[in-house]
């Protein structure tokens, strides 16, 4: 792991050398006078609408969407209506190389877009190559202050008082409603024509005992489908992530994240995540999963799930919804529907964490912006109702339209989507620009869909169990010091021992592994990172005004 803290600090090195070049070559904080217009009627991004144009950086290396006037509707609708055509670059795969690069040289684009958990965000923030957002918005764009939730601004207000980053996906908590529920990524989906065939119902999925019992009905059907046999259990892309084991199955069996006193737990160290450990070991040794499951990756997942291979997934459910609904599309009486979630021996009620109720990724100006006015008039734009109903849905009156405050595609839209799905979404251009993405906003404007599809039931059904997680966002150690290291080697060691404990022959070899595998992480001084998050949850905390954060409404 030497490598992983010559990197951290080849990090913080780089981002110093930049902040030095910032500086030395005097890179202008405003637009030039005679081009900024400063006054109008309206909201800011309509006071100037003149072309322009404006590089942005996306540090998604699956994103791939190309800024195209030419033949993608709602590009060339924004690029009418507000004068910007964006060039958008991200990085080639994973890697962080790109970015660590341009910021070496002192070269970013007008907006970098980021998770505000990685580790550039906090460095870029303290490196004066950014425009802090509160300022852009009082000299250019003061309408926005009447859209902005005041939660977001003081929640990513940096320690030098000044804020840097856009969050899309920020749940603010002045936009919720009684009538929103929190989206959630933890769920488990079966099928429902295999419970039907087989007398299982979804009341089967709440307790260990009667989850085995309906999987061993499964199991001992040897059904096929299309040919292939089908599987009980599928955990997800498990070559690439532990999602079902660190996070779904904590949740169902709802391990306590805050003790009496208000301090951070590590879930791992509490008996009921021994618990959840042993229950999917014992569906290992029941034959409910595949030993191919432990070398998929999430194209392998969706292929099976696709092909009707599939009888319970315990996954990231938002990840397969493709899938579930190709399935659907080829027979549908292979419909997914939303089971459990199983519960741990004491029936605790189980709470999910919300998907990205923080924020996902942030969006920043950097002061290499030639048109900072018009960068956040555009991110006034986004973050408005048109924007909001535009850049998720297409053009208006030819992608959808507003009926009683709910968006209603078009008939012709519609039929497209008939004809080849993916290509009218293409050129239509909707659901593909997320980084200012309101999640209130948008569950209070789309309708329920006409038969109700099979992601909306599953949302709401595991909506019910969400919770705001918060005091927990953003609490682990920055890159280079010690605790981050500490950090690195640690999480790779434990993913090590998981699937040991899986694959155990016995409910007590999965105790073994699993006490020694503390004492291990505890001999890797796992306790100084965890004093470190403990700091970070309790600054959270009194930022939130909480006393206690888990479980939720109950002290």
């Amino acid at each position: 792991m030497k490598a992983l803290r010559i990197a951290s600090i080849a990090l913080v090195m780089i981002l110093t050398l930049a902040t030095a070049t910032v500086f030395a070559t005097g890179q202008r904080d405003v637009a030039a006078v005679d081009e900024v217009v400063r006054d109008g009627t309206g909201p800011s991004w309509a006071w100037d609408t003149s072309p322009v144009t404006l590089s942005m950086y996306v540090h998604e290396g699956w994103y791939n969407k190309q800024w195209d006037v030419e033949s993608t509707l709602l590009d060339r609708y924004v690029t009418d209506k507000t004068g910007v055509k964006l060039e958008i670059t991200t990085p080639a795969g994973e890697g962080a190389e790109r970015l660590n690069a341009m910021i070496a040289a002192g070269d970013l684009p007008d907006i970098v877009t980021i998770g505000w958990y990685e580790e550039q965000f906090p460095l870029l923030q303290a490196s004066g190559m950014l425009h802090p957002l509160e300022q852009l918005v009082d000299q250019y764009a003061p309408t926005f202050w009447n859209i902005i939730p005041e939660t977001m601004r003081l929640w990513y207000t940096y320690d030098d008082g000044h804020w840097y980053g856009f969050p899309g996906f920020f749940w603010a908590p002045e936009h919720i409603t009684e009538e929103t529920f929190l989206e959630t990524n933890q769920g488990m989906i079966a099928r429902q024509d295999i419970m039907d065939d087989l007398g299982i119902v979804p009341e089967d999925f709440t307790t260990q005992d009667r989850m085995i019992e309906a999987l061993r009905k499964v199991r001992d059907a040897q059904i096929e489908y299309n040919g292939q046999r089908v599987t009980p259990v599928n955990l997800g892309n498990l070559a690439t992530s532990w999602h079902s084991v660190m996070t779904n199955f904590p949740d169902f069996f709802a391990v306590p994240r805050e003790d009496s006193d208000g301090n951070l737990i590590d879930r791992r160290y509490h008996p009921k995540f021994l618990e959840a450990m042993q229950f999917i070991n014992r569906m290992y040794r029941e034959g409910f999963i595949s030993r191919d499951n432990f070398t998929m990756q999430r194209t392998h997942v969706e292929e099976w799930i696709s092909s009707g291979r599939v009888f319970l997934a315990i996954v990231n459910i938002a990840d397969y919804k493709t899938p579930m609904n190709n399935l659907y599309e080829f027979d549908n009486d292979a419909k997914m529907v939303p089971v459990g979630p199983v519960l741990a021996q004491d029936g605790a009620r189980p709470y999910f964490s919300p998907r990205a109720f923080a924020g996902w990724t942030v969006s920043m100006v950097s002061r290499n912006a030639r048109r900072p006015d018009r960068v956040i008039r555009f991110f006034e734009y986004a973050y408005s109702e048109e924007g909001q109903q535009e850049l998720q849905h297409g053009v208006p009156g030819t992608t959808f339209n507003m009926v009683d405050g709910r968006v209603q595609y078009t008939e012709e839209f519609l039929a497209e989507q008939e004809r080849d799905a993916a290509a009218a979404w293409a050129r239509h251009g909707a659901n593909n620009f997320w980084w200012f993405y309101n999640p209130p906003y948008q569950q209070s404007i789309e309708a329920p869909p006409e038969p109700p599809a099979l992601g909306y039931n599953m949302d709401r059904y595991f909506g019910q169990y969400s919770f705001p997680d918060m005091a927990w966002a953003n609490i682990d150690p920055p890159g280079g010091t010690e605790e981050a290291i500490i950090r690195g080697e640690a999480s790779v060691f434990w993913e090590e021992q998981i699937p040991w404990m899986i694959m155990a022959d016995s409910a007590a070899e999965v105790e073994r592994i699993w006490r020694a595998a503390l004492e291990e992480l505890d001999a890797r001084g796992w306790q100084k990172v965890l004093a470190y998050q403990n700091e970070r949850f309790q600054e959270n905390k009194e930022r939130l005004n909480l006393e206690f954060a888990w479980p939720p409404n109950q002290r």
